[in-house]
């Protein structure tokens, strides 16, 4: 892949502040983590330079996963960038670790297009089958993961229901989860960046702002 497996920041992080926090969901299931205005989590500069890749990003997942949406399930750029940002800035994740968990992404959107009604509804949230491609990419790429209780703390999703969504998707990937550096490299340059900048960006409106931080987005 890109090269020696790297190593995360000692996971431990997580459990010092997981008693002191509410993760619990509200009504909809469908909702990013709640946003933090006193965060804990270095602003460095690798998070900085995170943001043209969320955008793109969010721009190809909801080019994709856009005509899934429904009455509690909205897979608008707007939406997704809001999530992928906070994620992005809990997880500390690579560069690397972010194309590999997009490409997972489409190879799975792909693989589930001709079988629409037989399909879970978690699946036709495009961030939580992110959430899950990352989770993934990250355990494929650096030797030293995070567990699932460090994932359940990053997303506020249940660690029982992030094993559930993780297995579904390694079965549309067929357990396959290797791919030469040359083939994703290309893949970036052809398929990610050309796609989402022709994809509709997002724009300076969004009906989805949480005016108040802390309170989690009530909606997928």
């Amino acid at each position: 892949m890109y090269g020696n497996h790297r190593f995360t920041p000692d996971s431990r992080e997580f459990d010092a502040g997981a008693k002191s926090k509410d993760f619990s969901t509200s009504n909809n299931p469908y909702q990013t983590p709640p946003s933090e205005t006193n965060s804990t989590y270095p602003q460095t500069n690798s998070i900085k330079r995170k943001t043209n890749l969320a955008l793109t990003i969010s721009a190809f997942l909801s080019d994709i996963s856009r005509p899934l949406s429904n009455g509690k399930i909205n897979n608008s750029p707007q939406n997704i960038l809001k999530f992928l940002n906070e994620v992005f800035k809990r997880s500390k994740c690579s560069k690397e670790n972010a194309i590999l968990a997009t490409f997972y992404f489409q190879r799975i959107y792909r693989s589930r297009a001709q079988n629409e009604s037989s399909l879970p509804e978690f699946s036709r949230c495009s961030k939580r089958i992110f959430l899950c491609c990352l989770i993934l990419s990250h355990k494929f790429l650096n030797d030293n993961t995070y567990s699932m209780k460090n994932w359940q703390i990053i997303s506020g999703l249940h660690a029982k229901d992030l094993s559930l969504m993780e297995r579904w998707c390694l079965g549309k990937l067929n357990y396959e989860l290797a791919i030469p550096c040359s083939d994703l490299l290309l893949w970036e340059t052809n398929t990610l960046m050309k796609r989402a900048s022709m994809a509709k960006r997002p724009g300076d409106a969004d009906h989805d702002f949480d005016a108040h931080p802390r309170k989690l987005i009530k909606s997928c």
